[in-house]
Parts: C-alpha cells; structure tokens; sequence
C-alpha cells in the first residue's frame, strides 16, 4: 500500500468537505474511521488523488430523538452505538449487531457511514437499519437527498452513492410500545467473526399477535433482503406453524453464493436457523421478557 501522491485533506465543516468532493470529482475519496478505505487502498482497488478526512466533522456524529424520529449521524462510530441509552430503548437490534461486529479496537474508530457506503454484503448494520424502515441522507454541494435504504444498495460493494455525495444521517421511527428489534448472524469465531448468515427482525405486537413484521436477511444475496414470505405472522403468534413457514420463506427467498466460507446449500439451510432466532428475540423483546 502506498499513499504516496494522493492530495490529502482534513475539512473543518461539511460545506468544505462537499466542496472538495465536487471538485476532485472520481479521482475523489473520503475518509471516515478508515477500516474499510485503507483495506481499499492496500489492496490498490481504489487509486485517488484527493482524499477527504471526515473525522473533524462533528455535525455528522451523534445520536439523536426528534420526536417520532431516531437520528444517526454518518460519522458516528459503531462504539458509540453500543452504549447508547437511546438505542437501548428503541432499537435493541443495532445494539446486538454492535456488540457482534469486528474488534473492540475497530469499532472505536469505525463508522455508520463507513460501514453502509462499503455495501459489504455481510455487514452488519444494514439489515437491522432495513428492518427498522431506515431512510438514509445523502448530500453533496449540490443539495440534498433521501431515500430509502432499500434502495441504497444496488450491489456487492455497489450503492447509488455518488462521488462527490456523503452519507450524512440515517433516520428511523422511534419504537412503538410493545415492539422491538433484534440481530443474530452465524459466523466461525466467538469474536469478530464475518457473517455466514445474518437475519434482523423488527416486531411490532399487538396483545398475543404480531401487528406487524419486518425480517431482513444478510450475507445471503448480494444485498440484504426483506424477507416477503414473513407476512404470514401478520395477526399471529411468532410461533407454531406460521414461524416455521416465516423461516422457510427466508430459506427459499435466498440467494446465497458458494465460498469459503460455506456452499450455497449450507447457507440456505443455516438461513431458517438464523431467522428464527432474529424472530424469537424480537418477539420476546416485544413482550418485555429481554433485554
């Protein structure tokens, strides 16, 4: 790895930081915790000529309620998810894919924005943020847009993000009463294993019934996935019968590869175990019986 001719820049405001961007425009990268650009650079993926340090940008960090809206800014690193009083009360998911992702040491300088813009299809963060019906705010020197984060990812390590766009936010809706979220993966180390397979479940419930369900699997398709086949808990129990047809939806509506790390065969099978203990969790959170 060299850097060795690349322009390098530490903007004090985001107007500067955008303005950069425009101007170097593909030969431009920015920066924010590093982990995934410098593997980037190691490995000569990339090759730009300015990069843009986001670090000293304190408007993209934090972790905010508005409301009926949860705010997390771009540059906010996954530590700080981890031990955030807000999250704990209203998105026990992100909280769970936190604690299960890389190092300590990583997440102290890994970002949210870093962690989505890199599209990894086993990260972490984005099928929870999926299941909680995030949008996400792009912006450049031009304006500002937001969508979707469905519609963020078009492929492996591919989004809609432009070169001279940042990520600056995600938003999503604070928890009702009685709902709550959760994140399982399954990997080969206790630590900070990559996903084989990942699954996110957000549960709204309503007396003994699942008012509404939202189950997200990652690492099994080139981006995470809402899982259709899961609406048949709508007005049921997470349990019985119709929990074991939401899990086999997650199985069929797959699409794993073959690597490494397991055949597409194992993948698919380890699918429905994964997801029904994303479902589980969140149906007892719903019920006030986990923390």
């Amino acid at each position: 790895m060299t850097t060795t001719g690349i322009e390098f820049h530490r903007p004090t405001s985001l107007e500067e930081a955008l303005t950069i961007l425009r101007d170097a425009g593909r030969e431009g990268i920015a920066k924010a915790g590093g982990t995934d650009v410098m593997l980037l650079l190691k490995h000569e993926a990339v090759r730009p000529r300015v990069m843009v340090g986001l670090s000293a940008l304190s408007e993209l960090k934090g972790i905010r309620r508005d409301k009926s809206v949860i705010a997390i800014g771009a540059g906010t690193t996954i530590a700080a998810l981890e031990r955030d009083a807000v999250l704990a009360e209203h998105a026990q998911g992100l909280l769970d894919a936190a604690h299960r992702m890389a190092t300590a040491q990583i997440r102290t300088v890994a970002t949210v924005g870093g962690n989505l813009a890199s599209a990894a299809a086993c990260g972490d963060l984005a099928p929870v943020l999926i299941a909680l019906d995030a949008t996400i705010h792009l912006r450049s020197a031009a304006g500002e847009r937001e969508l979707p984060l469905t519609e963020f990812f078009t492929g492996p390590r591919t989004t809609v993000l432009a070169p001279d766009e940042l990520i600056t936010r995600i938003e999503f809706p604070a928890a009702k009463k009685r709902s709550a979220s959760s994140y399982a993966k399954f990997g080969y180390r206790g630590g900070s294993q990559i996903a084989v397979v990942a699954a996110a479940a957000q549960v709204n419930r309503d007396g003994s019934v699942a008012e509404r369900v939202r189950l997200v699997m990652g690492a099994v398709a080139p981006i995470p996935f809402l899982v259709k086949g899961a609406s048949v808990l709508t007005g049921r129990p997470v349990e019985g019968a119709a929990l074991e047809a939401a899990c086999a939806a997650a199985a069929s509506e797959c699409r794993p590869i073959s690597d490494i790390r397991g055949s597409e065969a194992y993948r698919r099978t380890i699918s429905s175990v994964v997801a029904r203990q994303a479902l589980e969790s969140a149906w007892r959170r719903s019920a006030g019986h986990e923390s």
